[in-house]
């Protein structure tokens, strides 16, 4: 009883995941499938790095249920390392923990991997790229958050209030 009470659990089955320091509940369905689909995303990258309108659609939108994803672009990320030469996931946890705002959506995706999609545009990205995106403005004073659906982006003014939040 006392280990039930520590944990929540108030019946049976329950299911908890592990992250960071912290028990979560298991927020799928019973499903052997939806548990495998949960346990691969879970120890997927909690963020795709992505270079195209198509990628942003194949790698992140397309990976959430409801169609929606949380993207971040910040021209001053970098990494040492290439693309072809590292993989992808070197390439972009160099680039996470390159500027405030990307450590922060990092942990951010993190945190949410089980419930939401995210993806971090390429700083390399073409300005055509980001106007099928439907971003031909780029902020002058550097990155931001957005959001994205299957129908096309929207919400770029609620991302910049949110990046002036976070960071």
């Amino acid at each position: 009883k006392k280990k039930c009470k520590e944990f929540d659990v108030r019946g049976y089955p329950t299911l908890k995941f592990y992250r960071d320091g912290e028990f979560h509940d298991y927020p799928g369905g019973r499903h052997i499938d939806e548990i495998i689909t949960f346990g691969e995303k879970m120890s997927a990258s909690a963020v795709a790095l992505v270079s195209s309108a198509d990628e942003v659609m194949e790698k992140v939108v397309s990976k959430n249920a409801d169609g929606v994803a949380f993207l971040a672009y910040d021209p001053a990320a970098s990494s040492s390392k290439k693309r072809e030469d590292a993989g992808d996931d070197a390439v972009l946890e160099e680039m996470i923990q390159s500027t405030k705002l990307t450590q922060v959506f990092g942990q951010v995706a993190r945190k949410m991997q089980a419930s939401a999609s995210f993806g971090m545009l390429s700083p390399d990205i073409s300005a055509t790229e980001l106007k099928a995106l439907g971003l031909d403005i780029v902020a002058a004073d550097g990155g931001f958050f957005f959001s994205s659906n299957r129908k096309g982006p929207f919400g770029l003014s609620q991302g910049l209030q949110w990046r002036d939040q976070f960071t």
